[in-house]
């Protein structure tokens, strides 16, 4: 028997494996190769692996993995952090786009259970798909990436409410519909109550000791034994395995250990999700996806369509992004979302569809996903395209970019974060002058606090670049590892500009080629500049002549970087991914009622919270490395360095006095 069990999971595997190898290769997510493996196993026949339903069984708990990593991501400072556009923009979304899905099932006089859960399946997105290619087109950082993610946020959010009614509504379709859901929502309370307090007091202790042994083995079986065991808590009181795991992640999120958790934790879920995704495929009859296929297709259609329509005009209607940055929202998320298929699954499992409707209903779900990945790689083709068939304008009538003056031979540095504040500190030191451009609006009201020259401005576009005059300017800097982005902008500046310098910062040495010929004036890639400084300072401390060794490493400099001739990097950058900074700087607005107003900087005691003021602007005046005694009023800006949480909590103490 156990050879058999063997004999039936090499075969899973090697379809599987195959499967998401041409994935990979055809660039679509690995979600669909479950799918299509779990179809191929389907049409193989499901009776020829006798102990596959043994593994759905185990595969199910992929999902209480993936509602744990999700709550990771939920610290309640996170969330009360961008409330507003969550719960605001978030429960619009899913409540147009659920309700309209709503109607059109009860034209076709579906029971009120089932419109429901195919409502709540077609108004979510994929969350791993819309991030995955946001970050791939380097839209993540952008306003449509922020818009997408407080969207997707919210809509996994919805995901245990979404399963706990689905699970009250099965057990109660002949009961007192409001007894029980008063029941149900008393028992999630006190769930909810019971893990938060629990959780709060003993996971942070449990994980300082289980740290303490330096053991990995350790650490991990100690995350496995939270998450299930919450899962078996929340199972206990009658809720979802989900809903305790999400909890769960949600109160380690707020702890220093959950990216070493989330890191523990991924390989089983990854795993335990495929198999799910693959049992979602053998639910699938190919006798019924050929015989409805016309059906199939138009529904995937119109899921991506339908979305696409309603989020573009949402966000439009809203003034939360121009033409062009709603429709790419709207197509970002116009997809279904895997826990789509964990609800049709319940939903089947609890006998609400007959056979061919939920076979339909999967199979649309699949094809939206493949066709909202085939739209989103025409993307840049598809946008004006859109823009004038919705909106009636043009891109450059919807682009309206503000003014922007700055004195002539500035330069111009694209990109704001650690390397872009470099460069510009650099500039300011030797008494240059420089404008700023970035795209992430925290990053740029900061820096305008504290008195530096950076706008909210996307270099992409080339009506904002043409804005710029960029004529004006001695040097452009691309800062930005992503080449996709470089590329973009080095088309846009070329197509205005042909004879201005532009310095192009890549991570790896192998887009060098491919930038200077889209128009790099010089492109200085991390990974080099690394190996040379560290291979300088290893050959000086081996014993070689420190001018021996700066000519070393600037004939190795000759051969990639041709303008680097004689002038020798002083000290190197910072060489990790912007997102990945311990240490942020962060400027402070103090408004009249803080409880900072008045007080000098030293009774606010900020090395307490491990944060240090290092400038304090005064009617427009900035002074770097203020004195204690300094007096702090409303109107004046605290420029402070510390670890983000610490600088929260100093924020708060500001704000609150406590």
């Amino acid at each position: 028997m156990a050879t058999d069990i063997l004999t039936q999971l090499l075969i899973i595997f090697l379809i599987t494996i195959a499967i998401i190898a041409i994935c990979r290769r055809a660039k679509f997510p690995p979600i669909i190769g479950y799918l299509i493996a779990g179809l191929l196993i389907s049409i193989i026949g499901k009776n020829s692996f006798r102990h596959f339903e043994d593994l759905n069984v185990l595969a199910k708990y992929g999902v209480v993995f993936l509602m744990f990593t999700i709550g990771l991501e939920f610290s309640l400072s996170h969330l009360l952090a961008i409330r507003k556009t969550v719960f605001g923009l978030g429960s619009l979304q899913m409540l147009l786009c659920g309700g309209v899905t709503y109607c059109l099932a009860q034209v076709f006089n579906l029971p009120n259970s089932n419109d429901f859960i195919i409502a709540i399946a077609i108004a979510m997105s994929s969350t791993a798909i819309a991030s995955k290619i946001l970050t791939e087109t380097g839209e993540l950082n952008t306003n449509v990436g922020r818009l997408s993610m407080s969207m997707l946020i919210f809509q996994d959010l919805m995901v245990v409410p979404a399963i706990i009614v689905t699970n009250f509504i099965a057990q109660d379709l002949n009961g007192n519909i409001v007894s029980s859901l008063t029941f149900d929502l008393i028992k999630g309370i006190f769930t909810f109550s019971v893990l938060v307090i629990v959780g709060r007091k003993i996971f942070t202790p449990i994980f300082d000791e289980v740290a303490r042994a330096r053991s990995n083995e350790l650490f991990t079986l100690t995350t496995l034994f939270i998450v299930l065991g919450a899962a078996y808590f929340s199972d206990l009181m009658g809720m979802s395995k989900e809903f305790g795991a999400f909890l769960a992640g949600a109160i380690i999120g707020g702890t220093p250990y959950r990216h070493q958790i989330e890191g523990d934790i991924r390989p089983f879920r990854d795993v335990l999700l495929g198999l799910f995704f693959i049992g979602i495929g053998t639910m699938l009859n190919i006798n019924i996806l050929t015989q409805f296929y016309g059906w199939i297709i138009a529904i995937g259609f119109a899921i991506v369509i339908g979305k696409m329509l309603i989020i573009s005009i949402l966000v439009k209607l809203l003034k939360q992004g121009n033409n062009i940055d709603s429709l790419k929202i709207g197509l970002f998320l116009a997809q279904a979302s895997e826990f789509g298929f964990v609800l049709i699954a319940l939903a089947s499992h609890y006998n609400f569809f007959l056979n061919e409707p939920s076979q339909i209903l999967l199979a649309s779900l699949i094809i939206s996903i493949f066709i909202s990945i085939i739209l989103l790689r025409f993307e840049p083709t598809l946008m004006p395209l859109l823009n004038l068939i919705l909106f009636q304008k043009r891109e450059a009538e919807d682009s309206q970019p503000e003014t922007i003056h700055y004195e002539k031979g500035a330069v111009i540095i694209i990109g704001y974060g650690r390397v872009g504040q470099w460069v510009g500190r650099s500039l300011i030191s030797q008494h240059h002058e420089f404008i700023a451009l970035d795209i992430d609006p925290t990053l740029v009201n900061q820096a305008k606090l504290a008195g530096e020259s950076v706008i909210y401005a996307n270099a992409t576009n080339i009506h904002v670049l043409q804005s710029l005059y960029i004529g004006n300017a001695s040097a452009i800097v691309i800062t930005m590892h992503n080449p996709i982005i470089s590329l973009k902008i080095l088309a846009a500046i070329r197509s205005i500009n042909r004879d201005i310098p532009i310095i192009v910062r890549t991570k790896d040495d192998n887009d060098i080629e491919r930038l200077m010929s889209a128009g790099a004036t010089q492109v200085i890639a991390d990974a080099l500049e690394a190996s040379l400084m560290m291979s300088l300072h290893l050959l000086v401390n081996l014993g070689m002549d420190l001018k021996q060794a700066i000519d070393w490493s600037e004939n190795l400099r000759r051969d990639r970087y041709t303008l680097l001739k004689g002038y020798f990097l002083g000290e190197a950058e910072e060489f990790t991914d912007d997102t990945e900074q311990v240490f942020q700087q962060r400027a402070i607005m103090i408004e009249p009622g803080y409880a900072a107003q008045d007080n000098t900087l030293h009774a606010l005691h900020p090395s307490a919270y491990n944060v240090k003021v290092i400038a304090l602007r005064k009617n427009g005046i900035l002074a770097p490395h203020p004195a204690p005694h300094a007096r702090v009023q409303a109107g004046d800006v605290l420029v402070t360095t510390g670890h983000p949480d610490n600088l929260d909590r100093f924020t708060s103490f500001l704000i609150e006095g406590v």
